[in-house]
């Protein structure tokens, strides 16, 4: 199970009964993580945009 903290980064709890990270989590992180790189390309073509 994914928590979200505060500050809207996710959390994934480690849980010594499963030794890995589910697929269901994995895709979670994999999406935030999209729409993080596309936050930051967005921001890239915003200072690429700025005059000299």
């Amino acid at each position: 199970m994914i928590d979200h903290d505060e500050f809207g980064g996710l959390v994934v709890p480690f849980v010594r009964r499963r030794p890995v990270i589910q697929d269901t989590d994995l895709a979670a992180i994999f999406a935030y993580h999209a729409r993080l790189r596309d936050v930051c390309d967005s921001l890239e073509a915003c200072a690429d945009a700025l005059p000299d």
